[in-house]
């Protein structure tokens, strides 16, 4: 689908599911961050496109659960979704995006980024979305560094708890 100078973005396959379960769960701090772990059918339910947004338009033509790797060696590096047309028809809404833990600080997230937010101009789109929980301060530095400072919506409950996340809707202009 999309290739960078050191990586190629491709559609997942169900072959694929194992490996990128185990690079999912690399992510040790995720049950802190969302309060759950990942699991064999959240693959399944990204491979068959059953994790659609929230609206009536939602189409499982416009999502894409794509897997990261590296171009010369073919080692997959992580994943991303996407859904083209989220939470408006001028939003490329970028889902879960994870790098095995081996493999991050040297610059893979950011090329992926990148390269998606090339695609997203080229089709047409205005801006890039994302959600990210106000728990995973990985996270927000890393969007907050790739320009995602919009805030466009606030999803939790109204008063804090330590048992409890809200999750921050971040936009990318294009």
């Amino acid at each position: 689908m999309m290739n960078t100078a050191r990586l190629i973005i491709e559609q997942m396959k169900a072959e694929e599911v194992d490996a990128l379960l185990s690079i999912a769960r690399t992510w040790e701090e995720k049950h802190l961050v969302d309060g759950d772990t990942f699991t064999r059918d959240y693959f399944i339910k990204t491979l068959n496109k059953e994790d659609l947004p929230p609206i009536s338009t939602a189409s499982p033509e416009h999502f894409s659960g794509l897997n990261i790797k590296h171009k010369g060696t073919k080692a997959l590096l992580g994943f991303i979704d996407m859904y083209r047309g989220y939470p408006d028809p001028k939003t490329l809404w970028l889902g879960m995006l994870v790098i095995d833990a081996s493999q991050q600080r040297k610059g893979y997230a950011k090329e992926v980024v990148d390269a998606i937010s090339l695609y997203a101009k080229e089709a047409g789109f205005e801006r890039m979305g994302i959600g990210v929980s106000l728990k995973n301060w990985k996270g927000l530095r890393f969007w907050c560094h790739m320009d995602f400072k919009t805030i466009f919506n606030i999803v939790g409950p109204a008063t804090y708890t330590s048992d409890e996340t809200a999750h921050l809707g971040l936009y990318r202009m294009l």
